[in-house]
């Protein structure tokens, strides 16, 4: 018998043997924290209030704030919440106006989009009030990508994005995330309107809202997604993108953050690499991905 259970035991050590559900924690994980629902901890019962005596024992020490005649506290106080409330307030859209501070600019024209970044001798991608022939009146870019987490879960994925002269455009992604060919797999995707708030040839922002959903065994849980990003073309042939996505799918909330680095190996061949994190509720997969991108 212990020779049975110590043959065993060896068999699960080197992975030819055992049990293989470890394999599909992660994905068995965010399937479960998607389905199952988050209830917030139970309040702690709170302790009667003692009734207050109408008359002020003689022996209670009390202090106040003293102001000099004629101040009005009501007025400071107003001013001071006002104040704070704007610096908070300004904190909070940094994202969206500081970009847009610091790349536009009014005198320079319509953007167009020339077929990929780089075309032609252009700086960056983005062009303003240029005559060229090949400049359009939207751009687009479609990508396929393979990542893996090292540790057995596989994603292949799909991505399209599309953007026009009216700064308005949609972004949208289909993934599978696969434990091992044969067993436990997931497929997630998004669908999002986005506005491209701050340009420059060299450097686009856009942000948006959309759904997101997640599919599981012939169901699916759908949620709300934000969606925030910024392209960079720092010198020719090098493109920079992230993206980072904030949600909610069925019962868990979603945080998606991908970047990637890579080259424009022709005029519409982008091929790149770079990092993906998704994260469900708490359940993380890191992953190291590398692709192809089609620029039209």
């Amino acid at each position: 018998m212990w020779k049975r259970g110590l043959f065993t035991l060896l068999l699960m050590s080197i992975g030819l043997g055992g049990p293989l559900e470890a394999e599909d924690q992660p994905l068995e994980a965010i399937r479960r924290e998607v389905d199952e629902p988050h209830h917030l901890p139970a309040e702690k019962p709170r302790k009667p209030k003692r009734e207050k005596h109408p008359c002020r024992p003689r022996n209670e020490i009390t202090f106040s704030w003293s102001r000099s005649p004629g101040e009005d506290a009501t007025a400071d106080d107003s001013d001071a919440d006002s104040f704070a409330g704007w610096v908070v307030l300004g904190g909070l859209t940094a994202p969206w106006w500081g970009p847009h501070v610091l790349l536009e600019d009014e005198d320079a024209g319509a953007a167009q989009f020339p077929v990929a970044p780089y075309a032609d001798g252009a700086d960056g991608y983005l062009r303003f009030d240029d005559e060229t022939a090949d400049a359009k009146a939207w751009g687009g870019r479609f990508s396929v990508d393979a990542a893996s987490d090292f540790d057995g879960i596989t994603t292949m994925a799909g991505r399209l994005r599309l953007d026009s002269v009216f700064r308005l455009g949609i972004d949208t992604e289909w993934a599978h995330l696969q434990a091992r060919p044969g067993a436990d797999s997931l497929t997630a995707g998004d669908f999002n309107l986005v506005v491209r708030f701050a340009q420059s040839p060299r450097v686009q922002f856009h942000s948006g809202l959309g759904l997101n959903w997640l599919g599981d065994r012939g169901s699916s849980d759908f949620g709300w997604n934000f969606t925030y990003g910024v392209d960079l073309f720092p010198v020719e042939p090098v493109v920079v993108s992230t993206t980072i996505d904030l949600g909610k799918v069925g019962d868990a909330s979603l945080i998606h953050l991908r970047s990637t680095l890579g080259v424009m190996i022709t005029p519409r061949v982008h091929l790149y690499s770079g990092y993906d994190l998704r994260d469900y509720e708490g359940t993380t997969v890191h992953s190291l991905l590398t692709g192809m991108e089609i620029w039209f």
